[in-house]
């Protein structure tokens, strides 16, 4: 018996450990200068685009893999950065009569995942998985 306590001990201290090393991994703190730029990746077959500028103004464009359609979301982003994952809204949107929510994490510096946009604060994602989560990389020149 205390053998299988020494076993389960031993396990959860591994556990810990990676669990500490990967969330210090996680930069602590989001920069504009950081996410300034173009972001692009694809989700549910469509292409997504993210343009944010360091002055706020941000773009998002999503299209289909085919190219036809392009839907524009042009407006303010804002970041809370108070508490893990970041909330991330577009607001101010010309195109639309409401705003865009998201969940914002980076992954590191070229690359951020982020949950589903919703249209309303309280239905947006609160946790990242396989079927709503965005992976979007950082475009360099």
């Amino acid at each position: 018996m205390k053998r299988f306590d020494v076993l389960v001990s031993t396990m959860l201290g591994i556990v810990l450990i990676f669990s500490l090393l990967l969330l210090s991994r996680i930069p602590s703190t989001l920069t504009r200068d950081e996410l300034s730029g173009e972001w692009r990746g694809s989700f549910k077959r469509s292409t997504i685009v993210l343009q944010i500028s360091s002055d706020g103004k941000c773009i998002l464009r999503v299209g289909n893999n085919l190219g036809d359609e392009i839907d524009q979301f042009t407006g303010t982003c804002r970041i809370d950065g108070s508490k893990r994952p970041y909330e991330f809204s577009i607001n101010n949107i010309d195109e639309t009569l409401y705003p865009l929510h998201s969940l914002m994490l980076p992954l590191n510096k070229q690359t951020i995942q982020m949950t589903e946009f919703s249209s309303k604060w309280r239905l947006r994602a609160l946790s990242f998985n396989t079927d709503n989560t965005i992976i979007l990389n950082k475009l360099t020149n």
